[in-house]
């Protein structure tokens, strides 16, 4: 989020992991961070009357359709003290292998169990960890075939590798590269990386974060769920090695 916050010229106001059924009406200062990061843009009040030309909002681990339903523009006049020209949905998504083993670790670092991610981690009623992420992945393709502009699918696997999937990225947002290199900087929202903090590495690094939790029970399960595999191979089959993921997957066991 910061990359694409790092795009914008001016005012902007960045709510983070927003509750699903919460209205923008009723939110309070805790979720809620001005950009301050860079230094073109400046911190703004949530109630100040001045222009706020950027208002994002993200909503992590909720199941699709959870969220709160896309308001009309008088909705956001308060927010932003001028009218919408523009309300666009993002689709972030990464890979389930890696995924799955980030959030692993954050739980062998002690940082965050399994279970505070909602009913993304249940285990109840034969519900499985990966399930959510294929009903995302099933969102992500849509997005990719929907004739509307204002659906952008962003593969994190491709944005972390490709300059050129970051350029279109901006082509989609209508906004210029202005600042790339704020890809390297690993935020502290949500206790930042849960394999290295604070500190950015190399974009392959981030391809193989499978590695060190390849014998953990919930990747050996995955590997064998068909759907998911077939979802994984449909959207990042071209930028990271699934055979090679499936086969090395639970041989340490």
């Amino acid at each position: 989020m910061n990359w694409i916050l790092a795009q914008h010229r001016g005012n902007a106001i960045f709510c983070n992991a927003l509750h699903g059924s919460e209205s923008l009406s009723n939110l309070r200062s805790a979720p809620i961070e001005a950009f301050a990061h860079n230094p073109d843009l400046h911190k703004v009040e949530l109630s100040s009357p001045c222009d706020k030309e950027l208002l994002l909002l993200t909503y992590e681990d909720h199941r699709v359709g959870g969220v709160i339903e896309p308001r009309s523009p008088e909705h956001y006049r308060q927010w932003i003290s001028h009218s919408v020209n523009r309300e666009i949905n993002i689709s972030v998504l990464r890979d389930p292998f890696n995924f799955f083993a980030s959030r692993i670790q954050a739980e062998q670092n002690g940082t965050y169990p399994l279970e505070c991610w909602g009913d993304c981690f249940s285990t109840g009623d034969g519900a499985k960890l990966w399930d959510k992420w294929k009903s995302y992945a099933r969102r992500f393709i849509e997005f990719a075939a929907s004739p509307s502009p204002d659906l952008i699918p962003i593969s994190y696997n491709h944005w972390t590798t490709s300059l050129e999937y970051r350029e279109k990225i901006c082509r989609d947002l209508e906004v210029a590269l202005l600042n790339d290199e704020e890809r390297k900087v690993v935020t502290g929202w949500g206790a930042g990386s849960s394999f290295n903090q604070g500190i950015w590495q190399e974009s392959e690094t981030y391809m193989n974060r499978w590695r060190a939790n390849s014998d953990h029970e919930v990747l050996v399960e995955a590997v064998k769920d068909e759907e998911l595999v077939e979802l994984a191979r449909a959207i990042f089959g071209d930028v990271i090695d699934i055979d090679n993921i499936i086969d090395n997957v639970g041989r340490r066991r």
